[in-house]
């Protein structure tokens, strides 16, 4: 997230590209305090990351990559902090501590990989139809 802070500041996005990823990130917070706090039953474990996609992609889409960087963060923070408060755990099966952080750090590799690629192919396409 930092090294795209420091090439938006050489590359500044809009005002109106800045409004709109700002309230996008802060739409993608509340959606993701959402989805940690609904119980999905036997998806625990993957409900709260399939509920993010949707707004994790728009973001790729349509911001930049540093606000697609900065909604991979803040993924990644929600699931350490439910990994570490055992929130996400499905009512079925209890995991062992291990196993947890195993699934955490896959899932937040997972978001950052997707969230980068996917930030990376809109900005390839944007600066494709800026030379046509």
């Amino acid at each position: 997230m930092l090294i795209e802070l420091a090439a938006a500041s050489r590359d500044g996005p809009s005002l109106s590209e800045l409004i709109e990823g700002i309230l996008a990130v802060a739409a993608l917070a509340l959606v993701s305090e959402l989805a940690i706090l609904l119980r999905f039953g036997a998806f625990g474990d993957v409900g709260p990351v399939a509920v993010l996609f949707a707004p994790l992609l728009w973001l790729a889409a349509r911001c930049g990559r540093f606000f697609a960087a900065a909604a991979a963060f803040i993924v990644s923070l929600s699931i350490v902090w439910t990994t570490i408060f055992g929130i996400a755990i499905s009512v079925t099966r209890v995991l062992r501590q291990t196993d947890r952080v195993l699934a955490a750090q896959l899932t937040i590799l997972l978001v950052t990989v997707a969230a980068s690629v996917l930030a990376a192919l809109f900005a390839e396409i944007r600066d494709k139809r800026r030379l046509a």
